[in-house]
């Protein structure tokens, strides 16, 4: 059902409840008020400050706004698995947000090494694979006749493998 503690958790996410005590507080804000915050977090470039959300921000939103839909509706927990996807968005946040923060810089770096890492482990063995299949093509194109120029009195395997059949 639509529960308080889950549009309280959505907004908490997105950074649109503050802190009183030790308790969250819903927002008190007025429509406009609210509409201002939206407007600063999801459309940065149009603010004169220049903080602010990005692409991800506004996709973040949308994806909490359709959890939040969806869960209104009365969804049971098998349909539920269908938007699990939606969780993504908030992992690439988080990660934004640890690229900036000051203490995870050599976490960072050492992801950053771990992707080009893997992007040169793929592309080698693309490249790999590719010379390997060139060569043995070019292999039996230049070889094949060089063979046969070689043998011309070799026995056909035709005649090897009918000499070997029982029926």
């Amino acid at each position: 059902m639509f529960t308080w503690a889950a549009i309280q958790s959505t907004l908490m996410l997105q950074g649109m409840t503050h802190q009183a005590g030790s308790q969250a507080a819903p927002c008190c804000f007025s429509a406009s008020t609210h509409w201002s915050f939206l407007r600063r977090r999801l459309f940065p470039s149009q603010m004169s400050s220049g903080t602010g959300g990005s692409c991800w921000t506004l996709k973040l939103f949308l994806a909490g706004a359709l959890d939040l839909a969806i869960s209104a509706s009365g969804a049971d927990a098998s349909s539920m698995n269908l938007v699990r996807f939606l969780r993504v968005f908030r992992m690439v946040r988080l990660l934004c947000i640890f690229r900036k923060w000051p203490l995870l810089k050599e976490l960072w770096k050492l992801v950053k090494m771990t992707i080009a890492c893997t992007k040169m482990l793929f592309w080698s063995f693309v490249f790999c694979f590719m010379v390997m299949t060139c060569w043995s093509m070019a292999a039996m194109e230049l070889l094949n006749p060089l063979m046969i120029k070689l043998w011309p009195t070799r026995v056909s395997s035709q005649t090897v493998h009918s000499a070997h059949d029982p029926f």
